[in-house]
Order: C-alpha cells, then structure tokens, then sequence
C-alpha cells in the first residue's frame, strides 16, 4: 500500500524516497521539500476479518534545511497539510479502500 501511494504521489511531482520495512512499523518514507520534509509510516493490522492500514505523517527539517531556508513553523507547516490532502486523494480513488479515517495528534490518546 505505501508503494502505491509513493508512486501516486510521485506521479503527481513529489519528491518521494524508496519505501522500506522499519523496526517498528511496516514501512517507511520521507517525502522531501525545500525547506522540509514530512516522514510517512505505515503500521498494518488485521482486525474483525479485515485490513487496517495506519498512515502517520510528521513534518521536520534537517539541519541543512534549517540553515538555507525558512524556518518551518512546526508542527503546523503549510506543506504537510498539502501532502495529507494530496495522500486523502489518492486513497480516496483507490477502490480497496472501503473507508478513510484522520486523526489529530489530539484524537491519538482517544481509544478506538
């Protein structure tokens, strides 16, 4: 699924790094821009006879970022709202997926 969603959003001028198995989660990518660069994981699980994918997004700069262009006001950068809303499109043309869910920082602690 992240592939997919790598590609979609390569496709569409981001650029996307390879997506990679990680420690903790199921995979993983960076999407990068000028002046940022928003971390993508995805956890999988199978729950009630079904699939859940669970996409976390988090914006950061490295220092190089930091030091040659603006400073990103974080968490609340104008491009990590333009990747959620670009990410939001591509699954929502995707007929596998029968239902989307977002969810703040805030509605984390709040058990399903």
């Amino acid at each position: 699924m992240l592939e997919h969603i790598a590609e979609a959003l390569r496709l569409h001028g981001y650029k996307v790094t390879k997506p990679r198995p990680g420690k903790a989660c199921h995979g993983g990518c960076r999407v990068i821009f000028s002046d940022v660069q928003i971390t993508v994981i995805l956890h999988v699980r199978r729950r009630e006879g079904k699939v859940e994918f669970e996409i976390i997004t988090w914006p950061s700069q490295t220092l190089l970022q930091r030091f040659s262009g603006r400073k990103a006001k974080l968490p609340d950068c104008e491009e990590w709202g333009e990747l959620c809303s670009a990410m939001n499109d591509v699954l929502a043309r995707d007929s596998r997926v029968q239902s989307l869910r977002w969810r703040t920082f805030m509605d984390a602690d709040e058990s399903d």
